[in-house]
């Protein structure tokens, strides 16, 4: 909507635009003069159209100026139509009523959507409806009502208009006085828009509420925050019991003995009639009463009870004989008598005690009794090692069953027997063992009365009667060595067979070395260029043996002895100069030992008082070597560095006398005629004589 009082005219490309108006005719009220010109310093064609009272000269496309009474500015200047105004139902434009919205060109004239607002609280403004000043429009209910500012809300004056708030909604009103209809809370008053008192917190057992505080009902007492029984003038807590009869008490809850303000009675409640001989004492209409019953007065002597008296409840209370009474006589000489115990009535249950017999253990060892043995080759006995059987009473039998290897401890016998004496080391003699088979041994232990038995076995002993098979020695902590420098005497072996496992092994010294398959030996007196040998006895676990021995090490301390280096690789010539640039090459003579021989050499290159400047390197037997890929330095000194090894892998190292590396041209001196001197001329024509110094090749 275009706002009242100004014009809306298109400028030369459409747009519109506003420009002062130079004068203005009768129809607005503005001038008398006979026409006006509404210039555009754009415009190509000017318009003359006749009003009613003049002719006005107006740019095509110009608006015409708003008519303030008839509001007719919805047309416009058309070159089609150049002497009358052209309608534009496109144009914008406000037809001056407030009320109105969405207004709009029709027909040359602006015309709007009228609208309603609520009275007396809002009125038009901008095309929409505004709260007037000192009033709230709030919804209830689905009605927007008016509301004057301050004014509460109906049947709830927690809630007012409140126009600093809101002027849309209700208001908390706190702070008011209201009434929250609860007689039991005071000095109600509004908080968070809700009505609320202070509660009386009266109790209502006993306790009524009038709105400002608590009164008493009738037979009641109050003291310390709890209701009370007003009985003749005292109060008395809930549930106590009335001091001078058990059957009556305080019931806050009996309303007829609370009207009366008297005690309550305790109908079929417990109670004693102080007659030991009655049972089930109850109240009944204040009174306690019991029913009569009797005891038994004696007892059997085999009863460890004496006698029996009422107690009160209906039961009798039975009077123990004396702890220690005999009630029932023992069955044997492991059993006792059953005595009363003073506690209970009954005489304890006939129970022949029994015999603890204590299990122990069994083990199969070997013929001296010392160790215990999986395997053995005897084949006609067992020798077996019991410990930890006994009894609690009497005398213990002890049997032994022969029992094969694989089955259980209860398993049946191969033989058996009874052991006659108390030593715990037996001999089972008489049995026919057979090679490979296992065996063990089964104890059976029994008490008196020989009704139960209790059985462990011994582990199973396997019988072998077969000697391992030889195995080899070797000289050495691994491979077999013919030669070592070594005085520590290092042996290995292997390969003895046996079907159940080697138990030990010994060699010639008889030093043991248990299951090991080596042994080394330090500390002996050994002696230079001296074979040694081993003998090594190796036992399987039933004690058989066999017996195999070493080829024998030599013992050699002696280094090899060394031989001249050359360097060069001519055999046997040594250079003392080269202009070797990245090779360097050495030969020798052979290095002797007369004990272990010789067994390989190695050799490198050294650079004189820097170091090696190669690894040593592999030849074998081979007595030369090229080393390549170097970087030989002109002026320094390379020697070769040789290493013989022996087979104890003893070696002697040398070196050679160093070859000086070479490859500057000597500087030149001078050369004179003659013999001594200089000459220019001499007579003699039948020599020549000449001298020469100054010639040097640095300091070497």
């Amino acid at each position: 909507m275009v706002p009242a009082g100004k014009a809306c005219r298109p400028n030369g490309h459409g747009a519109l635009a506003r420009h002062p108006i130079v004068g203005l005719i009768g129809v607005d009220g503005v001038s008398a003069a006979n026409f006006v010109t509404l210039a555009y310093n754009t415009a190509r064609e000017v318009a003359q159209i006749h009003l009613p009272v003049v002719v006005v000269v107006t740019v095509l496309g110009n608006l015409k100026k708003p008519n303030l009474a008839t509001k007719t500015n919805a047309r416009k200047c058309d070159s089609s139509r150049k002497t009358s105004w052209s309608n534009d139902d496109a144009l914008s434009c406000d037809d001056g009523n407030a009320c109105t919205k969405n207004d709009r060109c029709s027909a040359g004239k602006c015309i709007g959507t009228p609208f309603n607002c609520l009275s007396p609280c809002e009125e038009c403004y901008n095309d929409v409806c505004r709260i007037k000043s000192g009033y709230c429009a709030i919804f209830e209910k689905g009605t927007k009502t008016c509301v004057r500012d301050g004014n509460t809300r109906s049947r709830r004056p927690c809630k007012k208009c409140d126009t600093s708030k809101s002027v849309s909604t209700w208001s908390d009103n706190d702070g008011a006085a209201c009434d929250d209809g609860n007689i039991c809370t005071r000095s109600d008053k509004c908080s968070n828009g809700e009505c609320k008192g202070t509660p009386l917190n009266c109790n209502f057992i006993c306790q009524t509420c009038n709105g400002n505080s608590c009164g008493l009902k009738t037979g009641y007492g109050f003291s310390n925050g709890k209701c009370k029984c007003k009985i003749n003038g005292r109060n008395y807590d809930h549930h106590i019991l009335n001091p001078s009869n058990p059957c009556q008490r305080c019931n806050l809850l009996d309303v007829t003995a609370r009207a009366s303000s008297t005690w309550s009675n305790r109908n079929g409640a417990y109670c004693d009639d102080k007659d030991k001989c009655t049972k089930r004492d109850v109240c009944n209409a204040g009174s306690c009463k019991g029913q009569s019953y009797s005891c038994q007065s004696s007892y059997p002597s085999s009863s460890c009870i004496r006698t029996s008296e009422c107690v009160g409840d209906g039961s009798c209370r039975d009077i123990m004989r004396t702890k220690g009474t005999v009630c029932r006589s023992a069955n044997d000489m492991c059993d006792q008598t059953e005595k009363c115990d003073g506690r209970l009535g009954i005489c304890p249950a006939f129970v022949v005690d029994s015999v603890t017999v204590t299990t122990g253990t069994v083990k199969i060892v070997d013929q001296n009794f010392h160790n215990t043995i999986f395997y053995q080759h005897v084949t006609d006995k067992l020798f077996i090692n019991i410990s930890g059987f006994n009894v609690s009473c009497g005398k213990m039998n002890l049997r032994w069953f022969l029992l094969p290897g694989a089955s259980s401890c209860s398993g049946s016998s191969l033989a058996n027997g009874i052991i006659q004496s108390t030593n715990n080391l037996q001999t089972l003699s008489g049995l026919t063992l057979q090679d490979g088979k296992s065996y063990k041994i089964s104890i059976a232990a029994s008490d008196l009365r020989d009704k139960i038995q209790h059985r462990e076995c011994s582990s199973a002993v396997i019988v072998d009667t077969s000697k391992p098979t030889h195995g080899w020695v070797h000289d050495g902590e691994a491979d077999d060595l013919d030669y070592q420098s070594s005085k520590l005497f290092q042996v290995n072996w292997g390969g003895f067979q046996t079907r159940n496992g080697i138990d030990n092994y010994d060699w010639k010294l008889n030093e043991a070395t248990n299951v090991a398959t080596s042994f080394s030996k330090g500390g002996l007196l050994l002696r230079n260029n001296t074979r040694y040998f081993v003998i090594v006895n190796a036992t399987d676990g039933v004690g058989l043996s066999t017996t195999a021995a070493s080829d024998g090490v030599l013992i050699d301390t002696s280094h090899p002895i060394i031989a001249k280096i050359y360097d060069g690789s001519q055999t046997g010539s040594d250079a003392k100069y080269a202009t070797w640039i990245n090779t360097f090459s050495a030969n020798w003579e052979p290095f002797l030992d007369i004990h272990s021989f010789i067994l390989k050499y190695t050799w490198a290159v050294y650079h004189l008082n820097v170091g090696f400047i190669t690894q040593f390197t592999f030849t074998g037997f081979n007595r030369s070597g090229t080393a390549k890929n170097l970087k030989l330095v002109s002026g320094e000194k390379y020697c070769a560095v040789v290493r013989g090894y022996n087979k104890a892998i003893l070696y002697s190292e040398r070196s050679s006398d160093c070859v000086l590396i070479d490859r500057d041209a000597p500087q030149a001196g001078t050369v004179n005629d003659g013999s001594s001197r200089d000459v220019s001329y001499q007579v003699d024509s039948t020599m020549i004589a000449a001298n020469w110094h100054g010639f040097t090749d640095g300091t070497k």
